[in-house]
C-alpha cells in the first residue's frame, strides 16, 4: 500500500493598500501562502482543512515532486477569488 504523502499548502488573498504617486491610494488583492506540511498525511490534511475553515483560507495539495507549491497555491487562490 502506498503511503499518503502530499505537500499541504494554505493560501489566502488579502487586500493591501497600494500607494500611487500623484494618484489616490487604492486596495489591490495580494495572494499569500504558507507551507502547512511538506510530507503530510491524511490526518494532517484534515487538520489543515479544519483550521482553514475557521480562518478563511484555502487548502491545496501537491505531489512531493512539485517544484513551486507556494507559487501554484497563490495562483490558484487568486484565480478562485475572481
Amino acid at each position: 500500500m502506498a503511503k499518503y504523502k502530499k505537500t499541504i499548502v494554505a493560501a489566502w488573498v488579502t487586500d493591501e493598500l497600494q500607494h500611487r504617486p500623484g494618484l489616490s491610494p487604492r486596495f489591490r488583492p495580494v495572494a499569500k501562502a504558507a507551507m502547512w506540511k511538506r510530507h503530510g498525511t491524511a490526518a494532517d490534511t484534515a487538520k489543515a482543512r479544519a483550521y482553514c475553515a475557521k480562518e478563511g483560507c484555502q487548502v491545496f495539495l501537491f505531489d512531493g515532486t512539485e517544484r513551486d507549491p507556494l507559487g501554484k497555491a497563490k495562483a490558484r487562490a487568486t484565480h478562485k477569488r475572481r
